[in-house]
């Protein structure tokens, strides 16, 4: 089972949701491996263990960059966390390239297969925007099994939602459940729009606007560890329910997948991809 959390956009909390998801399965006994795929920021490293980022950030430590290159091995990037079970992976930096897209595509494929063979991953994608944030995505959809949109209770997160979620159905991966994150009071109109608009299966959880997912940043602690009986550590548990409940491999990894969605979607403007660079995308996939 391979799930990506994500949106567009920074700040939603996508990354705290996702990171908590795996907590949460590590504790249950499932043996997870969390990808920090956000090449940027690499925010996740800090929830994680904050004396690895300053060693991302000098190069000290093999990531999946290094598996890109050729230069490391799945398991060789995968590194064991204080929580029993729980084994992250760092992205390093750089970004998705339009004419390496394919190769990307088959090597995160790949990645992701041998690491399934293992447990559960859990993907934390990028936050940022435009052209190498929508190749980021396409290279994660060609080979996880759904997609959960992490999405704050406004009309502008939800549009991110709406493209992204397209993106991910044309690539023949289902959007079970969404998450509405930071929710101040219970908006019954927002909920219900995010159901018929975003997921087919009708799942949403609301995970409501709260100072102690800031407090377990600051800490450097997940928060379903410092607080494990509160009213957000239970969404956190439901959103892993689902997420079981609806576990399932999705045909077709790797390549073919963008194949299919770029044959969908030609001559439209999809995830920020701009037509010019939609046609380089779409010649890239004719070559054999």
């Amino acid at each position: 089972m391979c799930v990506a959390f994500g949106l567009q956009g920074g700040g939603t909390g996508k990354t705290t949701i996702s990171f908590n998801v795996a907590v949460k399965m590590a504790r249950d006994g499932k043996r997870v491996f969390f990808i920090g795929m956000d090449m940027g920021r690499q925010s996740a490293v800090y929830l994680w263990d904050k004396r690895v980022a300053d060693h991302i950030y000098k190069g000290e430590i093999a990531t999946i960059r290094e598996y890109f290159r050729g230069k490391a091995k799945p398991l060789e990037i995968a590194y064991e966390s204080n929580i029993k079970n729980l084994f992250f992976v760092p992205a390093g930096h750089g970004k998705v390239e339009v004419k390496e897209l394919k190769r990307s595509a088959t090597l995160f494929s790949k990645l992701i297969s041998e690491y399934k063979r293992y447990g559960r991953v859990i993907i934390d994608c990028p936050g940022s925007g435009g052209l190498s944030s929508a190749l980021d995505y396409l290279m994660v959809f060609s080979s996880c099994d759904s997609f959960v949109p992490v999405v704050e209770p406004n009309e502008a997160s939800i549009a991110n939602a709406i493209r992204l979620a397209n993106m991910a159905y044309l690539s023949n991966v289902p959007v079970n459940l969404v998450v509405l994150n930071k929710v101040r009071e219970d908006n019954q109109d927002l909920m219900e729009r995010a159901k018929k608009i975003l997921t087919t299966e009708g799942n949403v959880i609301s995970v409501k606007y709260s100072d102690r997912f800031v407090e377990a940043y600051e800490k450097g602690a997940p928060l379903v560890v410092l607080y494990p009986e509160s009213e957000e550590a239970r969404s956190i548990a439901k959103i892993a329910e689902i997420i079981e409940r609806n576990a399932g491999p999705v045909v077709k990894a790797g390549p073919e997948r963008i194949r299919t969605a770029l044959s969908i979607i030609e001559g439209q403007e999809v995830a920020e991809i701009d037509l010019s660079i939609f046609k380089h995308i779409k010649d890239l996939f004719r070559r054999k």
